[in-house]
């Protein structure tokens, strides 16, 4: 209970549940990347895992270079917008345009040339997202940064370790029994899986 900040200080659940909303899109980013992007590449446009591995590290090395950019340049941004949402709004659709190219390679592409659209769809949708998603969690940040003080109020970006790791276990679990469903349902009399 706060008794010392008045409750027009403290974050409205309308901002929690939009800000919580904003998390869709990394979740999808990262259950593809995770779950779908090796498997479509090696088992469906044949791919070698070995090329179809070093392009998604390749990506992710960029990635590592690219975050702290991006929190730079949102940090020391001005605009009438604020700092944080000119890069989100501005991410949106080369994001959407990155990722669906990431699944649409164009046929008759080879070895190398899957390769290459790979590496180069990774990172255009890897760095997309690193504009939305770095100025999110910094904002997430600076919504209640005013009242770290009020106990229970910067429950915006977090929760207990344990809340967390329950709420990831059990979406890992769901995210397996989904994946191992699609492939089951792969298999057929004329392409046996098993």
């Amino acid at each position: 209970m706060v008794t010392d900040v008045s409750k027009d200080r403290l974050v409205p659940f309308s901002s929690k549940l939009a800000f919580g909303v904003g998390q869709f899109a990394e979740g999808l980013k990262n259950t593809a990347f995770a779950a779908f992007v090796l498997f479509y590449y090696n088992q469906v446009l044949g791919l070698p895992g070995t090329l179809a591995g070093a392009a998604l590290f390749i990506a992710l090395v960029v990635d590592a270079v690219t975050d702290p950019l991006a929190g730079s340049l949102s940090d020391n941004h001005k605009s009438r917008l604020g700092r944080r949402h000119p890069f989100m709004y501005a991410s949106a659709v080369p994001l959407g345009m990155a990722f669906v190219g990431l699944f649409a390679p164009p046929s008759g592409l080879g070895e190398w040339g899957l390769f290459a659209w790979l590496v180069a769809f990774a990172i255009l949708t890897r760095v997309a997202m690193t504009l939305y998603h770095v100025p999110h969690l910094a904002l997430g940040a600076e919504m209640t940064e005013t009242l770290a003080s009020v106990p229970g109020s910067s429950r915006i970006g977090s929760s207990s370790p344990l809340e967390a790791r329950l709420r990831r276990g059990v979406s890992d679990s769901a995210g397996s029994l989904r994946t191992n469903a699609a492939v089951a349902s792969l298999s057929t009399p004329t392409c046996p899986m098993h």
